[in-house]
């Protein structure tokens, strides 16, 4: 039996997605937990009243800056 290949192109994304699944299956579901305390407090930053005031830090410098917060949330 001969075979002539006439073109190729990419599966859908659906079907690339199903057979995924079935290949590699499903991990199981973890919980995670919430942070204890802020993020800002974590960092280092104070709050004074609605301004937040601290460093942002990279691994080449660090920078002094505040946040305000406009709005409740």
């Amino acid at each position: 039996m001969r075979v002539k290949e006439l073109g190729t192109r990419a599966a859908p994304a659906s079907i690339r997605e199903m057979f995924s699944r079935l290949i590699r299956g499903r991990a199981p579901a973890i919980s995670v937990q919430r942070r204890e305390i802020p993020y800002w407090q974590e960092r280092g930053w104070v709050q004074r009243g609605r301004e937040y005031t601290g460093f942002y830090r990279t691994r080449y410098a660090a920078f002094e800056g505040s946040i305000e917060q406009m709005t409740s949330g």
